[in-house]
Order: structure tokens, then C-alpha cells, then sequence
């Protein structure tokens, strides 16, 4: 992210100094712009926080691969509900392929989500606004076993997306389910064309004329709610999904509460300083302008006392010159010259008694 924005009070100068062509540099399509236009709308900076708008910029085709844009849009996805584009832009944001059969994809939401919980610690930003719920299923993800499995259910549950489902089916037809997988493969909708999906089919084909859904799943909990699956998945992991639902809502308005004044406190920081800083350069400015005005007045001075001292002189020599005129001419410019040493002998002296006089009074 360092690409676009150092810190946030460098994003607030940025906008602040330079909101209208920012703005228009992001209708542009400029990259750094709609980045930090994103940001800006996200984070409520000299404006509400507006998530539509923030996601508008993030979704840029300038910044179809940035990492950090992706990375932004699932916790936006996540914030507003939408856990399968939540899933499928962090995924992109690692850069890992969501259409394999692999888990691997999930492991790139888990580490995305990581990044974004230190993104939010370095700028100390809450980060109870991840769903606690989501945090928790990808937990169990990474403990391995029986709950890795259960927790890739849950997830193709949640996010309702081929990706997910396909995985889930995968569980379910390596364990000789092939109902329940295929069940996965139609709440997903994935192409029938997909290879497992014709595996699957292929298998239930050879078992029976007719396909038999199974009525009984391994029990799922999600926050309390223990889930018997169906046929009618959908309808089996609504309450979850609503509970999820709720929990999103309720971060999102958790950020709007506690990110708005965490803002606010850093831009009156930033403005103060900025005040300070402009103060102080309208004093250099003027201590600068008031130095060369004295030493402009100095060099007059100078000049002028070069001018005077030099006519003092002149007038000193011929004077001099002038009283020893019967004698020979070297003569004369000897009394010149001493004619000017005694003048500036007393004027010296008479001048440094004249200060000391100054400074006793004083």
C-alpha cells in the first residue's frame, strides 16, 4: 500500500491540499487517484464514509491487479454481507487461482485477511470490524482434520459461490457422498461441463437409475446455530447466513462509529501542524526579507561612509599639501599625509570618549 499512500496523514494533507484534482485525476482513471479516492471514501476523509463509493474506486480497471485494492474490496464485500465477493477478492489479492480444486484459495483468504489485521493495527484503526464469525471459521480451517473440513463446508455455505461448493463437493465425493456432492455442485451453479461435476455424476449413474439426496449431514454450528442439512441447502444455512448478515451490519457500523473520530483527531493534528508550519514559514519569509533589508541599509552605510571618509581625506591631504607649499614638493605630501593622521587620530579619540560617555548614562 506504500505505493499509493505513506501514511494517513499524508492522505489527509493530499486531499486536503488537492481534493478537486484528485478527484479528477481519479475520472481519468489514474490509479494512484482512485486508490487513494477509495481511501478517502472509506476512511470519511473531509467527507462521510460512503462504502458504494469506495468500492467504485477500488473496482478501477486501473486497479483490476493491484493487491491492495482487492485486498480493500473483500473487507468492503465483508462489511456489506457479500462473503463470496468478500472470498473471491481475497483471493485475487493473493493472486491465487479461486476456479482449482485445490483449498488453497482459502489459505490466500486467510493470510489477505492477516495482512488487512496488521494494516489496521499499524494505523491503529479497530479491528473488531472483522466478522468475528468469518475469523473464527477460517480458524478452524487451519487446525486441519475434521474441522477443515467442516469449516470449508461452512464457507461454501456462506458464500454460496462455485469456488467454495466445488471444494465442498470435493469433501463430500471423496467420502462416497456423491448425493450431497452433487447437491454442493447445483447450489453453487456450477457448469455442469466442470470435470467433477460429470465424475459426480458419472458415479450416481453407475450407482443408481435414480439419484437418492442423502437427509442427514454431520451437525455445523455457526455462532450457537446447529444446522441439519437437507435437500434444500439454501433454506438449512439461512439463519447462519442472516446471523453473518447481522454481525456485518453491526461492523460496519462499528467502523463508521470509531474510524470517523480517529480521522478527525488526526486532521486537526495535521491542520495544527500545517498552521505551525505555514507560521513558521511567513516568519522565515519575513526574517528573511527584514535580514536583507538590513543588510541593504548596512552596504548604503557603508558606502556612505566610504564616500564621506574619502572626501575628508582628500580635502585633509590638500589642505596639508596647501600649508607647506614653500617647501619642496615631497614635503608637502608629507604634511598631507600627516595633516590626515592627526584628523583621524582625534576624530577616533573624541569619538571613543563620546561612547564611553553614552554607555555610563545608560
Amino acid at each position: 500500500m506504500n505505493k499509493y499512500i505513506t501514511s494517513l496523514k499524508d492522505l489527509i494533507a493530499e486531499t486536503s491540499r488537492n481534493s478537486f484534482k484528485l478527484n479528477e485525476s481519479a475520472k481519468n482513471g489514474d490509479p494512484k487517484a482512485c486508490f487513494q479516492m477509495g481511501m478517502v471514501y472509506l476512511l470519511g476523509i473531509n467527507t462521510a464514509i460512503d462504502f458504494k463509493k469506495a468500492k467504485l474506486h477500488f473496482s478501477s480497471q486501473s486497479l483490476l491487479n493491484d493487491h491492495d485494492s482487492q485486498r480493500f474490496l473483500g473487507f468492503l464485500s465483508e462489511l456489506d454481507g457479500d462473503y463470496s465477493s468478500a472470498f473471491m477478492s481475497y483471493a485475487k489479492a493473493a493472486c491465487s487461482a479461486v476456479d482449482d480444486l485445490e483449498n488453497s484459495y482459502i489459505e490466500k483468504v486467510i493470510q489477505e485477511r492477516e495482512i488487512l489485521r496488521d494494516w489496521l493495527n499499524k494505523w491503529k484503526l479497530p479491528t473488531r470490524v472483522l466478522n468475528n464469525a468469518i475469523t473464527s471459521i477460517l480458524k478452524d480451517y487451519t487446525k486441519g482434520g475434521d474441522k477443515r473440513e467442516k469449516s470449508i463446508i461452512e464457507i461454501a455455505a456462506i458464500c454460496q459461490d462455485p469456488s467454495s461448493c466445488v471444494i465442498a463437493a470435493q469433501i463430500m465425493s471423496d467420502s462416497g457422498d456423491y448425493s450431497d456432492a452433487l447437491q454442493w455442485l447445483q447450489f453453487g451453479e456450477v457448469d455442469s461441463n466442470n470435470p467433477l461435476y460429470q465424475k459426480i455424476e458419472s458415479k450416481l449413474k453407475e450407482n443408481s437409475s435414480s439419484i437418492h439426496f442423502s437427509n442427514v449431514l454431520e451437525v455445523i454450528e455457526i455462532e450457537g446455530y446447529s444446522l441439519l442439512s437437507s435437500i434444500d441447502i439454501a433454506g438449512i444455512f439461512a439463519v447462519a447466513r442472516n446471523e453473518l448478515n447481522e454481525i456485518s451490519t453491526r461492523c460496519s457500523r462499528l467502523w463508521r462509529k470509531e474510524v470517523m473520530p480517529k480521522i478527525e483527531t488526526i486532521k486537526n493534528k495535521w491542520e495544527k501542524e500545517e498552521k505551525e508550519r505555514i507560521r513558521k514559514e511567513k516568519e522565515e519569509k519575513r526574517n528573511a526579507l527584514l535580514q536583507e533589508k538590513e543588510e541593504e541599509e548596512s552596504r548604503k552605510k557603508r558606502k556612505k561612509l566610504i564616500i564621506k571618509h574619502s572626501i575628508i581625506i582628500i580635502l585633509l591631504f590638500i589642505f596639508g599639501a596647501s600649508d607647506y607649499k614653500e617647501l619642496e614638493v615631497s614635503n608637502g605630501f608629507i604634511g598631507g599625509v600627516v595633516m590626515v593622521l592627526c584628523c583621524y587620530f582625534w576624530y577616533y579619540l573624541i569619538r571613543w570618549i563620546w561612547r564611553g560617555i553614552k554607555n555610563r548614562k545608560k
